[in-house]
């Protein structure tokens, strides 16, 4: 048995904090004066050594180790901790336990006045200290939305998104109270129906109902033209259904026929729902997303506060995949806490189930992995991961740090293509040599992902796992690519090489026997790796890809510092296209084109009309009146509001189908963009939007003369597509 003895405001501290009064279950922990007393049984409690914190004390408690089997659902489980208490703890952490005998003297009043007074400083320190920045709460909720809306993607973290696992452990301490499940399915209304062959079916069972919902929101996107995609999904309902057969209320036959379906009423009430949610949020709302980004959306790593995200778990939805998925249309069923593996420090606080009667798959304490939690999903089989949010501050670092390893590619980049070359031109035979001076050469050429038999499969390839069908040669010397490349998306390129290029690459085909091994050697991949890596050992044959882009973008922004606002945007736009393209970032079209050009031409038919209207009004006022001054102001704003409309136009129809996002976010070095921005007087906030500039705070000092290559552009010529 040991005694504690602390200040009585220290006691009443740590009573009142649940992660501090865990140390000891129920039954083990005594109260009596200013002294704690915590007895050492048989039944698991920690050993208490003299010396020990009490956050040492909380990190070595057994109450999960990854040893056990995670408590069954009938369990009761462990209260879910909060950030203010991880506040607590590392406050109260620098008050080491002193083992003192139970009836110690009293000191002199002198001494008591003292620790009086210290314990007050430190509980006020302490409270001073659960604080957490409201950019913690706001920012991650802000942050997901912004996700899931950009450029229509679906947010997806897949096993090439998830930071891989270091050789030495990140953490000590990483606590979390796992993801926020979205709610549970609503029913429609019962005037809102689902009608099959002209005939309404009522009372649906809410799984199939949440299906039908779920293609009723996409009737009026382009993706219902796709037949693989309504293929897709009417084979699943009919799998649901007959799975529910059993609790349909109205008859419906073995196999439905989608001409026959009608999801029109359904798609016009969830019309009207999406209006009604476009209000501003109330203060009320406001709080309430902020409560639950800060109890899910932050782990506490080592004692600090981590934003995570996103952090809401993928909702049942319609799979869209990119490019031409076969999986398209599928339907993502709901996912449930057994489907998650948690990722806690021994000892932390196991989250519980936030459904009744389930647990979660494992619990796990990987100290070299940066997930918060991971799935499997239904679907692409692809793993999911929570990780850090891109603007906390050890993914800024790695950010920060990965941009600048590619920078010092410039630096050898001459060097690099003069040995490629010259291996090329000497090439007799297609040997792992030549054959690893052309894949720096397309790597350098085309930003194409270099791909791993680990990550590709028979329907994903990456440069080195080409097959000879996805490769046709025409003479003299150009090379057409047509492969499905990641997530399906196909990438479709007819290119003019360098003629020693075209050489090995006909040599390459020539001996490519079999159609279902690739052309090139399995080895090659490395090859380039260890290659490049002789030039600085961070280097990798993903550089390029990475470089590729952003020097691209920085030699495609021109100057415009004296030209108006909506062009610099616009030159910035083009710059952005430019790399999307040769990184082959594409996204599915949500929208219909048709209707897109149809509210464009609108608006743009509205704008001219204005600005006649005043030119009229202009006409016949007088020039000495204060009106003519403000329908001078008037017409100013109009023919600016016109060249705006024309320049979104061009880009709009320049980048429906690309993902812009994707390249400026991930390929693009954002002190790239600082600079030029500051260079041309255009406010960083006009093409960025909060949560990005959040996410590139490291790059936001950057000067305006920052230059990220001074290395000439790879001799190449123009792409044939």
């Amino acid at each position: 048995m040991l005694s504690l003895r602390f200040p009585p405001k220290a006691l009443s501290l740590i009573a009142s904090r649940p992660l501090l009064a865990s140390v000891a279950v129920p039954g083990h922990r005594q109260y009596s004066g200013s002294t704690v007393t915590l007895a050492r049984k048989s039944d698991g409690l920690p050993a208490f050594k003299r010396g020990l914190t009490l956050e040492t004390a909380l990190v070595t408690s057994p109450r999960w180790s990854p040893s056990k089997r995670a408590p069954s659902a009938t369990t009761a489980t462990t209260t879910p901790f909060s950030v203010s208490s991880v506040a607590a703890t590392a406050a109260a952490s620098s008050l080491t336990a002193t083992a003192t005998a139970t009836a110690a003297g009293a000191k002199s009043s002198k001494a008591k006045t003292t620790k009086t007074a210290s314990a007050a400083k430190l509980a006020s320190k302490t409270k001073a200290k659960q604080r957490l920045p409201s950019k913690i709460s706001s920012g991650l909720e802000d942050e997901l939305d912004d996700a899931a809306e950009a450029d229509g993607e679906e947010v997806d973290l897949d096993a090439s998104d998830i930071p891989a696992d270091a050789k030495e452990a990140r953490w000590t301490t990483f606590v979390h109270n796992g993801p926020l499940f979205p709610e549970p399915y609503t029913r429609l209304p019962v005037n809102v129906t689902f009608f099959y062959d002209g005939q309404p079916v009522r009372m649906l069972p809410d799984v199939v109902e949440e299906a039908v919902c779920l293609f009723a929101a996409r009737l009026n996107s382009p993706l219902i033209v796709n037949p693989k995609f309504r293929l897709n999904f009417i084979a699943d309902l009919n799998k649901l259904v007959d799975q529910h057969r059993h609790e349909l209320a109205s008859p419906l036959p073995k196999v439905l026929e989608y001409d026959k379906c009608d999801f029109t009423k359904i798609a016009a009430h969830l019309m009207r729902l999406r209006e009604k949610k476009r209000s501003a949020l109330t203060a009320k709302e406001k709080a309430k997303k902020a409560e639950r980004a800060l109890k899910h959306g932050v782990v506490v790593v080592d004692g600090v506060p981590q934003k995570f995200g996103p952090y809401v778990m993928e909702p049942p939805s319609i799979f869209l995949g990119r490019g031409n998925s076969p999986l398209t249309g599928h339907i993502k069923p709901r996912l449930s806490p057994a489907d998650v593996t948690l990722n806690l420090s021994e000892g932390a606080p196991v989250p519980p189930s936030p459904v009744p009667g389930t647990n979660w798959k494992a619990i796990v304490s990987r100290p070299t992995a940066l997930w918060s939690a991971t799935w499997t999903c239904k679907i692409s089989g692809l793993t999911k991961a929570i990780v850090p949010s891109r603007s906390a501050k050890l993914i800024q670092e790695a950010t920060a740090a990965k941009f600048d390893q590619v920078r010092k590619l410039g630096e050898h980049i001459s060097e690099i293509r003069e040995q490629v070359f010259k291996c090329m031109r000497l090439a007799k035979e297609p040997t792992v040599q030549a054959q690893t001076a052309l894949g720096v050469y397309l790597l350098d050429q085309l930003a194409l992902r270099p791909g791993t038999s680990k990550i590709d499969t028979d329907s994903s390839y990456g440069l080195f796992t080409l097959l000879p069908k996805h490769v046709k040669l025409v003479e003299p010397r150009t090379i057409s690519f047509d492969f499905p490349g990641k997530d399906m998306v196909q990438y479709t390129n007819s290119v003019e090489v360098d003629p020693s290029a075209f050489k090995v690459f006909k040599m390459m085909m020539a001996a490519a026997k079999d159609p279902k091994t690739p052309v090139f050697d399995s080895s090659v991949g490395t090859r380039v790796d260890t290659f490049v890596k002789s030039f600085d050992k961070n280097f990798s044959a993903r550089s390029f890809r990475t470089y590729s882009a952003s020097s691209l973008f920085e030699r495609s922004l021109p100057d415009c510092r004296k030209v108006s606002e909506v062009h610099k945007k616009a030159a910035f736009d083009r710059a952005n296209v430019a790399v999307a393209r040769l990184c082959n970032h594409q996204r599915i079209t949500t929208t219909n084109p048709a209707d897109d050009r149809k509210k464009m031409a609108s608006a743009m038919k509205a704008a001219k009309a204005s600005l006649t209207k005043i030119k009229d009004e202009l006409k016949e006022t007088p020039k000495t009146t204060k009106k003519y001054s403000a329908l001078v102001e008037r017409k100013k704003k109009a023919e600016d509001r016109i060249v705006q409309l024309e320049v979104k136009q061009e880009t709009k129809e320049d980048s429906r189908a690309l993902s812009l996002n994707t390249s400026k976010v991930n390929y693009i070095d954002p002190r790239i963009s600082v600079a030029w921005c500051k260079r041309n007087k255009l406010d960083l906030n006009k093409i960025f939007p909060p949560t990005t500039l959040d996410r590139f705070s490291w790059a936001l000092d950057t000067k305006d003369d920052f230059v990220f290559s001074t290395a000439p552009a790879p001799p190449r010529p123009d792409d044939k597509k």
